[in-house]
């Protein structure tokens, strides 16, 4: 078994070789030793959120988790069924718990699962306490057997591990903070893809009127997530989507990942809409209506984000990539509104994590109140702020792609120039950015979830586009066929 790592967000491995109910339960106690040494709280005065996904062992690591809490007299608030990402986050902050926790792996493959760990405020915990809850696991010593700690009946009747049932607070408070009201009368016609995880029967739930259809496709849960890749809303994964909203004619599609913290969108054409893009169609959309502050962003986000946020005269705010960065530059900030590439934005006045349910929900608002569609309101902002185009590919790091001169680039690329365009930087914040004189960019990283290497480019030229993909690989001696 492998040793158990944070990366961008949480701990994450393969069924069966990493993630495994010994590593669990090695995780469990090291977090019980942390929660129980970080001050001088009685054990019995912490309380714990815990949910879980669709996932293989999900649900039997949530309950190994909460019997290894509450045999450390640590209380245990446990989801009666698998809930997505934001719910705990949201159960965490309102029910006033230390940490959540919830079992998954987000968008990874199947064969993957993972857990990550929030704090009271509902976001990531903090580089500097995922790095001493990992020096806790090395200093576990505990040799009992899974089914020597207290079991989960014994532990409800002594009052440390309480069923909870998460969803209904949840959409209620996510009610008053969207014109719900105003979507529902806009008449949209919305497809849903659940992807076979947790968003199944939310968005029916909080926008279910006879003016609006809502229709859910892949709404079963499956670990297995059949007919795609990952349950990633990306635009390869989302061509049933695609089809759905063309053969139904429907106003717009939106996807969520396995534990719903993301969000991708078809628009009326069955075309898919960058993430970068979207994210600004939200933030032009609650920068104008809600509330007028800085756009915090990581850096593969679009320079898109720079001229709204100039646009509307606030400041743009760029960090490295995963919401443990994002989160805290949004505090510092006050900013309403922060996100990634990646498809996940966050909020303020909501939570300071990402919630792929209230990203929707933002933008059916916005549609509703400009009565345009999607596509519609990406062309508002192309001729507010210029044309661009932009693409992410993943490449698995195999033994063909040497890992070796993929690092030495990012360390050193000795690069002044690239495609005959003068580089005006080399950001070395997260991988590398090269930023080009006509103000085109392109990165890579290595995923911090996934054993991939990313690349992310922005042109105002599809041709252009291109041609620094297939640049940047062949430099790298990479192959993608």
């Amino acid at each position: 078994m492998g040793a158990i790592k944070f990366g961008t967000d949480g701990w994450r491995g393969i069924i069966g070789e990493d993630f495994t109910l010994e590593n669990v339960k090695s995780l469990s106690e090291a977090l019980s030793n942390y929660i129980k040494n970080q001050s001088q709280k009685n054990p019995k005065d912490f309380k714990v959120t815990i949910g879980y996904d669709t996932r293989f062992l999900s649900s039997e690591s949530a309950f190994l988790i909460s019997r290894i809490l509450a045999e450390n007299l640590i209380k245990v608030d446990l989801s009666s069924y698998p809930v997505p990402t934001p719910v705990i986050s949201y159960t965490t902050l309102k029910n006033n718990s230390d940490y959540g926790i919830i079992v998954t792996a987000s968008h990874n493959p199947g064969i993957w699962n993972g857990i990550k760990i929030k704090d009271s405020n509902g976001k990531s915990i903090s580089e500097i306490e995922a790095n001493l809850i990992e020096k806790e696991i090395q200093n576990i010593k505990s040799n009992k057997n899974i089914d020597e700690y207290i079991d989960l009946e014994k532990a409800e009747q002594k009052g440390l591990i309480t069923k909870i049932f998460p969803l209904k607070n949840y959409i209620k408070d996510l009610i008053k903070l969207v014109d719900v009201e105003k979507i529902k009368s806009s008449k949209i016609k919305i497809i849903s893809d659940c992807m076979h995880g947790t968003s199944s029967g939310i968005l029916p739930k909080i926008l279910g009127s006879e003016n609006l259809l809502i229709k859910e496709i892949n709404n079963e849960g499956n670990p297995l997530f059949p007919g795609i890749k990952q349950p990633e809303p990306i635009e390869s994964n989302l061509l049933d989507l695609s089809n759905s909203v063309k053969d139904q004619k429907a106003d717009i599609g939106l996807a969520f990942d396995a534990d719903s913290d993301r969000l991708g969108v078809i628009d009326e054409n069955g075309k898919y809409i960058d993430t970068p893009y979207l994210f600004c169609m939200i933030a032009d959309h609650v920068t104008a209506q809600k509330y007028k502050g800085p756009i915090v962003s990581t850096i593969t986000m679009s320079s898109m984000v720079d001229k709204l946020a100039s646009f509307h005269e606030v400041k743009s705010l760029r960090t490295k990539i995963g919401f443990k960065y994002v989160a805290p530059l949004m505090e510092k900030s006050s900013s309403f509104i922060g996100g990634e590439e990646s498809g996940g934005f966050a909020y303020s006045n909501h939570l300071i994590e990402r919630d792929g349910i209230m990203s929707a929900l933002l933008l059916l608002e916005s549609l509703s109140y400009s009565k345009e569609k999607p596509s519609d309101l990406l062309k508002d902002l192309n001729k507010k702020l210029g044309n661009h185009f932009y693409k992410r590919i993943d490449i698995p790091i195999e033994k063909k792609n040497n890992i070796n001169n993929i690092n030495q680039f990012l360390k050193d690329p000795k690069i002044s120039t690239f495609l005959g365009k003068k580089i005006t930087k080399l950001d070395k914040t997260d991988g590398l950015k090269i930023n080009l004189e006509n103000g085109d960019w392109i990165a890579l990283r290595l995923s911090g979830t996934e054993p991939l290497i990313r690349f992310y480019s922005e042109s105002s030229n599809q041709k252009q586009l291109d041609s620094m993909l297939n640049e940047i690989l062949k430099k790298l001696g990479i192959s993608i066929s």
